[in-house]
């Protein structure tokens, strides 16, 4: 989900990649640089050298003229995160929760479901 809603742009190869931020923040409280590039002055996160290589490499986009430059972020290039064996992204089922039906150990069905989803593959037989 979070890819397809993040990097859901493909380019003219069929790489998957998003318009990433290349403006600081905290308005260069940080040492940021500050400095005109493409019409549009800010606050960046990269000096003028590297944002005119990133250009150059046509990494750098500007979506219309006046508008804010943005990074063209490659999904492929990006390293990830190792899937942790913590599920507590899902609650427990709550008393009126509209799931429950009272049994005393039951489990989310969101839980279910992801287990079966990364222990089987679509079309196993699954038995209860």
């Amino acid at each position: 989900m979070y890819m397809a809603t993040k990097y859901g742009q493909k380019d003219e190869r069929g790489r998957a990649y998003m318009l990433d931020n290349v403006t600081a923040p905290g308005a260069g409280a940080r040492g940021h640089p500050q400095y005109e590039f493409l019409g549009v002055t800010r606050y960046w996160r990269y000096n003028r050298q590297k944002m005119e290589v990133l250009f150059k490499e046509d990494r750098i986009i500007q979506p219309r003229p006046g508008a804010v430059p943005r990074y063209e972020r490659y999904l492929g290039e990006m390293p990830g995160v190792a899937v942790g064996d913590s599920w507590d992204d899902i609650p427990p089922i709550n008393s009126q929760a509209k799931e429950r039906i009272g049994y005393p150990t039951q489990k989310p069905e969101a839980l279910i479901d992801r287990i079966i989803r990364s222990s089987s593959h679509e079309g196993d037989l699954i038995l209860d």
